[in-house]
């Protein structure tokens, strides 16, 4: 339920300086026009796949969405998110030059009601780094699953987002960090994460 949002999520992905992706949009059921939305997008752009699904929540949508990815790399962005030009181009690189499994940048928290952009930063200590010392770091501050990019084959069929459940993010992502070997960090805000309930 996110026709407010979604037109802003869905662009930033299409304009991105990185174009060699697939979009995987996952309709969990939704009651306002968002599916509509939606297939407008798919019959424009050749990179788009919908999937449209009964609600069951925002884990069994991601689910979905690593059940059909065919890339080497995944992002996770919430609708009422959205992402700078360049974010997956900078991730990608970063990936690529490190041999990173995971990499993570800052991002905006945006207010609707004021127009007010925060900035939040991790320490760039924490990253740059190779397995145990740096992934503890990162899991003490409960990581979200949509500002980073990461390698596919961290997640396995037996492990995906618990479903039914709150807080979704944090129940998987310790495991999927502690998978990892490398950690690394683009260290500017490149990700917007709306200070929204929808």
């Amino acid at each position: 339920n996110a026709e407010q949002y979604i037109h802003q999520c869905i662009d930033s992905i299409l304009y991105q300086n990185f174009k060699d992706f697939e979009l995987i949009l996952v309709n969990d059921g939704s009651k306002d026009k968002s599916l509509i939305i939606c297939e407008e997008y798919t019959k424009k752009h050749s990179c788009i796949q919908l999937i449209n699904q009964q609600n069951a929540g925002p884990s069994k949508a991601r689910n979905t969405g690593l059940e059909h990815a065919q890339g080497k790399y995944i992002l996770f962005l919430d609708s009422d998110d959205w992402v700078a030009v360049d974010m997956y181009e900078k991730l990608y690189l970063k990936a690529i030059s490190t041999n990173a499994d995971i990499v993570n940048c800052d991002y905006f928290e945006y207010y609707s009601d004021n127009d007010i952009r925060t900035i939040v930063k991790y320490p760039k200590s924490v990253f740059d780094q190779v397995k145990e010392e740096s992934n503890k770091h990162f899991i003490l501050q409960m990581p979200a699953a949509w500002h980073n990019l990461y390698k596919i084959g961290l997640f396995k069929s037996n492990l995906l987002f618990p479903e039914h459940t709150f807080y979704e993010d944090a129940a998987i992502m310790s495991t999927i960090f502690l998978l990892a070997n490398r950690i690394v960090k683009v260290n500017i805000p490149l990700y917007y994460y709306r200070m929204n309930n929808i």
